[in-house]
């Protein structure tokens, strides 16, 4: 009996990791354990500022990052910890890959709720705060080479007439909003 309510818990954890990893923007009821660090202030944030998403401790790392793009340069946040999911990483480095392994720089990645709220014109419920979004640093010349791999490399894409020529704005979110 004791093995069977083993394999029932390990089942249930199991559901509940594939649940996340499947949405993980999706905003979560339990009640989380403190972390006992920042991360408690950034959690705070996130109802303050009433973004779709209740992170937990674990949700947030302090040293995510891929082969070319590092930790520090995607969290543009105002802490040492940033939610930084896979698709986000493994996009980036699919869209550098398409660009001839060319370095890109990356204008802004993770922002914590209280730093996005200070961006002049950034969404309410922007990506950046849910770790699937990047900016690409762009100019007229390159802009839809990085939007076109960017597409090729399924992130949904903001337009043009909204980013500007500056940065292609990248995201990981699922389905994207029309024109994107």
């Amino acid at each position: 009996m004791k093995r069977l309510t083993s394999l029932a818990v390990l089942g249930v954890a199991a559901v509940y990791l594939l649940a996340r990893q499947a949405a993980p923007h999706v905003a979560r009821a339990e009640s989380a354990a403190p972390c006992n660090d920042e991360r408690d202030t950034l959690i705070v944030e996130y109802t303050t500022y009433r973004v779709n998403l209740r992170p937990v401790c674990v949700d947030f790392t302090r040293d995510a990052h891929s082969e070319h793009f590092t930790f520090a340069e995607l969290n543009g946040g105002d802490f040492p910890w940033a939610i930084l999911r896979g698709d986000l990483l493994r996009g980036l480095e699919n869209i550098r890959a398409r660009n001839g392994d060319a370095p890109l720089r990356i204008n802004s990645g993770y922002r914590n709720p209280r730093h996005n709220a200070g961006i002049t014109g950034a969404a309410r419920q922007s990506q950046h705060m849910y770790g699937t979004a990047a900016d690409i640093a762009s100019t007229e010349t390159t802009w839809q080479v990085l939007h076109d791999h960017a597409k090729g490399s399924n992130a949904c894409v903001e337009p043009l007439d909204v980013s500007g020529v500056g940065h292609v704005h990248v995201d990981w979110r699922g389905p994207c909003p029309s024109r994107w």
